[in-house]
């Protein structure tokens, strides 16, 4: 399958479709660099191709969350550029509000987060994920009430989680209920 792509770039270097999933080939066989590089040329060749610019922003990503702390910063940020222009391209899709929010969150930008997570819960009010990343945006930036709403709505909603025990925990210690907060955390400890 490998050629085939190969071929079909070399045949015809404008099709995005090729690199897309060349790229795809040489991750599954774990040659990064190979990867990376042919994003980088099929973004070349087709800089608003959404799906290169949302697998350039995935690869950036998961390449950020290994290396060391002073590397990943900038990782982060320039995968932020990639997710930006997918979501440019594609303002509602969900792998690209909830790339943007987790980078956000990695990068300590909880205003992104938040707004980003609510994003992805409108389009998707059923995305545990996305609730659970609001809640702790917004202890985060220190709107406890607003937290204390979405916690209550959000067990409701799926019921009561583990990471959701320890949102709850955080927010009765924030509002200096200590005896909620040792329930809370019983509950998870169990």
């Amino acid at each position: 399958a490998k050629q085939l792509f190969q071929k079909a770039i070399f045949l015809d270097r404008k099709d995005a479709f090729a690199y897309h999933f060349l790229a795809d080939l040489y991750k599954e066989e774990q040659n990064w660099d190979s990867a990376n590089y042919v994003l980088s040329q099929g973004l070349l060749i087709a800089p608003n191709d959404f799906d290169l610019n949302l697998d350039q922003a995935n690869f950036l990503y998961e390449t950020a969350q290994n290396c060391n702390k002073k590397e990943c910063e900038g990782l982060f940020r320039n995968t932020l550029s990639y997710y930006r222009k997918a979501n440019d391209l594609s303002p509602e899709h969900p792998f690209c509000l909830n790339g943007l929010m987790n980078t956000y969150f990695f990068l300590n930008k909880f205003d992104s987060v938040v707004y980003f997570a609510e994003r992805a819960l409108r389009n998707n009010n059923q995305d545990t994920t996305s609730a659970l990343v609001l809640i702790d945006g917004l202890l985060r930036l220190n709107r406890v009430e607003e937290a204390g709403r979405q916690l209550s709505s959000f067990n409701l909603r799926f019921g009561e989680q583990d990471m959701a025990l320890i949102l709850w925990f955080q927010y009765f210690c924030r509002i200096k209920n200590y005896k909620d907060a040792l329930i809370r955390h019983q509950k998870g400890l169990s």
